[in-house]
């Protein structure tokens, strides 16, 4: 199979389903921890593209070792480590599947560093809702402005705040703005000629 080809077993959706079972053992999915802000993340990244080039990255995030991190709230000093842990080990994930089975969307997930994963999960709260936001407006405007209806969201939208609640983008409310850490004011990236800026 391609990487540019829907995955023929739902890795992104299994990944969230992996996090969705650890936060519901812990009674948990009400509040605001790592594992939702991971969720996040991974809609975004399901928003974008669906299944395509999502490889076996359910194989990641269902590792029984990360169920302990995605439990951790988000207003704990150690949610920030956690995130890292997390990222710096996805990262090393992507390395080893580029090796078992080399691929095109393989190629490009090792093109994101540690720094790069933290940062986009960090961010990943209010990329979705301006995703959201765009596809509403422009399922509008295709349609003439007439109002027709626009299908359902396929994935849900988590608040703002809980990206803004994160110990990177430290911030009062969801209303407030996001205050970089110096890792992640530097996560800027040149992939392929173009250069790819952290969300502001």
């Amino acid at each position: 199979m391609r990487s540019t080809e829907v995955s023929d077993h739902n890795a992104r959706r299994n990944s969230i389903n992996h996090i969705n079972s650890a936060l519901e053992a812990a009674g948990i999915t009400e509040q605001e921890t790592v594992g939702s802000l991971l969720k996040v993340s991974i809609e975004a990244i399901l928003l974008f593209a669906g299944e395509h080039g999502s490889c076996r990255v359910d194989e990641f995030f269902g590792d029984p070792q990360y169920r302990s991190l995605y439990k951790i709230p988000l207003s704990d000093e150690e949610a920030d480590s956690a995130l890292r842990k997390i990222s710096v080990a996805e990262a090393a994930f992507w390395q080893r599947e580029s090796m078992k089975r080399p691929s095109e969307a393989a190629e490009i997930a090792v093109s994101f560093s540690a720094d790069d994963r933290y940062a986009i999960v960090a961010n990943a709260g209010k990329v979705i809702e301006v995703a959201k936001s765009l596809q509403k407006r422009v399922a509008n405007e295709l349609s003439g402005g007439f109002g027709f209806p626009v299908e359902s969201d396929s994935v849900s939208v988590v608040p703002y705040s809980v990206a803004a609640r994160t110990s990177p983008l430290r911030a009062t409310d969801s209303r407030a703005t996001p205050v970089r850490t110096p890792a992640l004011a530097n996560a800027s990236k040149n992939i392929n000629g173009r250069t790819w800026h952290p969300v502001r």
